[in-house]
């Protein structure tokens, strides 16, 4: 069976991916930040002070990062048009999946560390090709999980 994806992906579905890539990095930078400023607090016999400025500095280093990383993706993002049919086969030959994450109104095929492809709910024609294609794609991920074992 084939699967006719139309339409605009925008914006907003990227940043879904975005945004949680980027919350993870903001907490490995929080808490190598927040180390530091316990470790320099020691040193200084002011832990307190050093604690209040290393949250500080966390608070705006987690500001600069989302705001320096989105604004730049906001900035150079274009819309991209979708006109694809999809087949199992088709995606068993194209893409090298290494994970699936499926959310209520999109999936996202992940080939590769900065490779995905999104499929969208209101891409398809009526909810039953979106189930149909939903558990098509579970299958083919567990499928893929057996094969790499």
């Amino acid at each position: 069976m084939f699967y006719h994806f139309k339409g605009v992906l925008e914006l907003e579905d990227y940043l879904v991916l975005m945004k949680r890539s980027l919350r993870m990095t903001q907490i490995v930078v929080s808490v190598i930040l927040l180390a530091f400023a316990i470790l320099n607090g020691f040193l200084q016999k002011n832990l307190i002070f050093s604690v209040i400025f290393g949250v500080l500095l966390i608070i705006a280093g987690n500001f600069y990062i989302q705001w320096a990383t989105l604004g730049k993706f906001k900035k150079n993002f274009q819309a991209v048009v979708v006109d694809d049919f999809i087949t199992k086969e088709g995606l068993n030959a194209q893409v090298a999946l290494k994970r699936v994450q499926v959310l209520p109104e999109s999936v996202y095929l992940f080939a590769g560390r900065n490779q995905v492809m999104i499929f969208k709910k209101n891409m398809l024609e009526n909810q039953g090709q979106w189930e149909d294609f939903v558990k098509m794609v579970s299958d083919l991920a567990v499928e893929k999980k057996k094969g790499r074992k």
